[in-house]
C-alpha cells in the first residue's frame, strides 16, 4: 500500500475523522501534512514544542529539521498496520520535507506504551515532563486550552468555571534519526 498525501476536501475529512476518533480530539494548527496508508491516517507537523530540534539533534539544530508524527488513528488493533503505514508515511515526509529527524510521543495516560515506534525501529529517547493542565468532570484539558491564541485565562478565571489544577505523568519520547538526504534539486 502506498501512502497518499491529503490535500482539499480529502484534508478535512481526514481533519474531522481524527477529531472525532482520536483522544486527543484536536489536529495540529502548524504546517502539517495529512496522508493515509490504507486505513492509517497520519499528521506530520512541525513540532509545537520550538526546542525539539534541539532536544534531537543538538545545540545549533535549525527548525523545521525535525518533524513530529503528531497524530495517527486506525481502528483498535491495527498495530502492526501502523506500524506499517508509519515506515511508508515517513518516506513521503522525507521525500516532501528532508527532514534529519522525526519525533512522537506515546501517551501512558491513555494507555499508549509506544509499541508501534518500537516496531517501526524508533529509538526510546525518555520521558518528558510531567503535563500540567486542569480537570474538569474527570477529564484533563492541557495548559494552552485557557494561555493560546487569542485565548488568555487567569487562574482565578479558569477555576472560576469549575477547573482545578492538575498534573500528569509525562509522555514517551520516540525519535527516527534520518540518513542524510540530498538537499533538493541535487542529485544522490
Amino acid at each position: 500500500m502506498q501512502p497518499e498525501l491529503l490535500t482539499g476536501e480529502a484534508r478535512v475529512a481526514a481533519a474531522a475523522l481524527i477529531r472525532a476518533n482520536h483522544y486527543s480530539r484536536s489536529v495540529p494548527s502548524g504546517k502539517s501534512h495529512y496522508m493515509r496508508v490504507g486505513d492509517v491516517y497520519i499528521i506530520w507537523a512541525l513540532p509545537a514544542n520550538m526546542h525539539a530540534a534541539r532536544v534531537v539533534l543538538g545545540e545549533g539544530a535549525r527548525n523545521g529539521s525535525v518533524w513530529e508524527l503528531a497524530r495517527m488513528w486506525a481502528l483498535d488493533g491495527h498495530v502492526t498496520t501502523c506500524t506499517h503505514a508509519i515506515s511508508k508515511a515517513t518516506k513521503l515526509l522525507v521525500a516532501l520535507e528532508r527532514p534529519q529527524a522525526l519525533i512522537s510521543y506515546a501517551d501512558p495516560n491513555h494507555g499508549h506504551e509506544g509499541r508501534v515506534y518500537r516496531w517501526a525501529h524508533w529509538t526510546y529517547h525518555g520521558e518528558t515532563e510531567d503535563q500540567r493542565g486542569w480537570k474538569k468532570d474527570g477529564q484533563f484539558y492541557p495548559r494552552r486550552k485557557f494561555h493560546s491564541g487569542k485565548t488568555f485565562s487567569r487562574k482565578p478565571e479558569i477555576e472560576a468555571m469549575g477547573y482545578t489544577q492538575a498534573k500528569l505523568p509525562g509522555k514517551h519520547r520516540f525519535v527516527k534519526i534520518l540518513p542524510k538526504q540530498p538537499t533538493k534539486g541535487t542529485k544522490a
